[in-house]
């Protein structure tokens, strides 16, 4: 069924405290979950558990990316970020992003769905849960701004960098990056096998 998921560690970046409140204003709606946790007893994890949110606790990354597949709504409420892997993670998986209006967030999602309120956050995720072609609308929009950060989009990038600070473009343009990416495989299918094997978060004492 639909289900509504923040994610990551219960640290302040994430504003916990305000995402416990958007999380509880659509509990009627759909199941909420924190995927994720923090060691030890926080004010944020307080007031998820004030707002009835359950949180998972430790979860590898293949959990948390298998649960937040089943999502219909990932929230991600951060004060300040760098390039938010996990609303990339929820962009592959066909689950609508609602986020804080903050540069990094709007950057990848755009205007319509980062929030400046938790009111509004909580009525844009409503409308997510009860409007399907609003949800169609803002996962037709994702899709093709994932397109951006894809491995081809992130090649052609490097060979026009290549091409401005050298003045002359690669011999073989993204064929001979795609070649050297296939040479690479085994480094990144090592790196890939070396990150599945770390946890989301920590926090045994709340694991689901």
């Amino acid at each position: 069924g639909a289900a509504v998921v923040a994610m990551g560690r219960v640290v302040t970046q994430r504003q916990p405290e305000e995402a416990a409140e958007i999380l509880a204003e659509v509990a009627r709606l759909a199941p909420v979950a924190w995927l994720g946790g923090a060691g030890g007893q926080t004010p944020g994890l307080e007031a998820l558990a004030r707002a009835r949110v359950p949180v998972s606790g430790w979860l590898t990354r293949e959990e948390a990316l298998q649960r937040l597949a089943r999502a219909t709504v990932y929230l991600h409420w951060t004060a300040w970020d760098g390039m938010p892997l996990s609303i990339l993670e929820a962009m592959a998986r066909d689950v609508v992003v609602i986020a804080s209006d903050i540069a990094p967030n709007r950057n990848i999602l755009g205007p319509r769905q980062v929030f400046s309120s938790k009111a509004e956050a909580s009525n844009a995720i409503r409308r997510v849960l009860v409007d399907d072609a609003y949800r169609e609308s803002l996962l037709r929009g994702q899709r093709a701004r994932r397109q951006q950060y894809g491995s081809t989009a992130m090649m052609l990038g490097w060979e026009e960098l290549y091409t401005a600070l050298t003045g002359n473009p690669l011999a073989n343009g993204v064929d001979s990056l795609r070649a050297s990416q296939r040479r690479a495989a085994p480094d990144r299918v090592a790196i890939a096998r070396a990150s599945r094997r770390t946890p989301l978060a920590t926090g045994g004492a709340h694991r689901a």
